[in-house]
């Protein structure tokens, strides 16, 4: 029932969005809030064994996300998309094709695996282009501050039930005592918590928006997320999300510095309960279980096979054969072991060049307009979270997180890219913006004849100007 009520949500906002803005925000917010919000699955093509775990479905299935992606992307058109695909991802598109009709051992959770990375790939193709038409449009902002702000309603709202024991909630025992921690909408708090990390990231740098509106509905979302993403009680996720919220603080916020660091005392204080349960849980399991027991058999695996690897989503079908702590299910809990375990050096080199290349150029764009410079500083200051998840944690690069994380990276390598290289928006999507702002004022105000006429000019007026594309330096 709940599923049924947040599909019908997403159908209204992504036609609502597509009438107030265009078709291609309309599936670049779908493909966000399915990934963050309903990552299920549509249909299933081929079943796969019901006992695995991995970074994908044991089957070939169609998710929401994945078709989503796949919209995304072609909606773009080829203005969008030139430039917008690493060569690094062609190649390690082509070589995983090869390497899965000739070089693996043929199995339909390795077709599930490399599905789920070309779905991640076209989530950054697709974010990549829309950032780039995204930047010449300040309307737009206030869209995606009004999807972040629906995902984390959304998940904040679900876990409050949860709480209220209204909805199943998850429960960790730890010296003793039970902890509830909260799942949302996705099943595990791990999950809950890396997606309300990446909606932070998205949502920081339009607190540097020049519309109040916009500042002030991205600040309740940050609000919002990191309230729900404490009751996750996931430790490397926290202190992620603390690490970014600290450079933001430090760095963005152009105020002096005693008001900067008493608004960083004042969140330390909010979160002594949730760190409290944090210091618990690290002191009756500091490395949380059997994980370093996990990480031998993943160095083992490498050096069988270093360089093409075993195939994507097959680490536990093939290391349990000689590992008694993988024959449990488990997986390496290092997404960094894994990525290289499963699709070998060459492979995860070519899948982590481009996101590093994004964080070089992160670093070179500090210095840029506040929009293009606060994602840049956002992204910076995730990179420890990221880095961290990653080597305590194995679903960074899998299910719906992939697609996330990689959308994430596309939009801001997007956003960073040169302003001369990136198309306006059409005068089609300028039009969708009035006959939006015509339906409001029509059915949502009143106006005198006269007013509605002095309105209906000033707003014709600034629609045509969003359309234009910026004046060159």
């Amino acid at each position: 029932m709940d599923d049924v009520v947040l599909y019908a949500i997403g159908a209204v906002a992504f036609i609502v969005i597509w009438f107030a803005f265009s078709f291609k925000t309309a599936a670049f917010a779908g493909l966000l809030f399915a990934a963050a919000v309903v990552p299920r699955t549509v249909i299933t093509i081929v079943h796969g064994s019901a006992n695995h775990s991995g970074i994908a479905s044991p089957g070939v299935d169609i998710h929401t996300y994945s078709i989503l992606a796949v919209v995304l992307v072609l909606s773009l058109g080829l203005a969008l998309l030139r430039g917008s695909i690493p060569i690094a991802y062609m190649v390690f598109a082509a070589l995983s094709v090869i390497l899965l009709i000739f070089y693996w051992e043929p199995s339909v959770a390795r077709v599930s695996g490399v599905l789920l990375f070309f779905v991640g790939i076209a989530a950054f193709i697709g974010a990549f282009g829309f950032a780039r038409a995204f930047r010449q449009s300040p309307r737009i902002q206030q869209g995606l501050a009004l999807v972040l702000f629906m995902i984390a309603l959304a998940q904040a709202g679900k876990s409050l039930l949860q709480l209220l024991s209204i909805r199943s909630v998850g429960t960790l025992v730890s010296g003793g005592e039970v902890i509830t921690r909260v799942n949302g909408t996705l099943g595990h708090p791990g999950t809950l918590g890396k997606v309300l990390f990446f909606l932070i990231l998205l949502a920081l740098p339009l607190t540097r928006s020049a519309t109040k509106s916009v500042r002030i509905l991205s600040w309740v979302t940050v609000g919002l997320a990191s309230v729900t993403l404490g009751l996750t009680f996931g430790r490397a996720n926290i202190a992620a999300a603390g690490v970014l919220l600290l450079a933001w603080i430090l760095f963005a916020i152009k105020t002096r510095l005693w008001v900067r660091l008493a608004v960083l005392g004042a969140i330390i204080v909010a979160a002594v309960p949730v760190l409290a349960v944090v210091i618990q849980r690290s002191t009756f399991d500091p490395f949380g279980g059997s994980r370093p027991k996990l990480i031998p058999a993943a160095l083992e695996q490498i050096s069988r096979e270093p360089w093409f690897g075993i195939g994507p989503n097959s680490y536990v079908s093939v290391v349990s054969a000689f590992d008694v702590h993988t024959k449990e299910n488990l997986p390496v809990h290092n997404s960094f072991l894994l990525l290289t375990a499963e699709m070998g050096i060459v492979l995860a080199a070519l899948f982590l060049i481009p996101l590093v290349t994004v964080v070089v150029r992160a670093v070179m764009s500090l210095k840029r307009e506040p929009l293009v410079s606060g994602y840049a500083l956002s992204l910076l200051g995730a990179v420890p979270g990221i880095v961290l998840t990653a080597f305590t944690g194995w679903g960074l690069f899998a299910q719906s997180i992939l697609p996330l994380v990689l959308l994430c990276f596309g939009f801001v390598a997007g956003m960073m890219k040169d302003a001369d290289d990136a198309p306006a928006f059409s005068a089609v999507e300028a039009n969708a913006a009035v006959s939006w702002r015509f339906w409001r004022r029509e059915f949502w105000t009143w106006r005198s004849p006269a007013g509605r006429s002095s309105v209906r000019d000033r707003e014709a007026t600034d629609a045509g100007a969003e359309s234009s594309p910026p004046l060159s330096a």
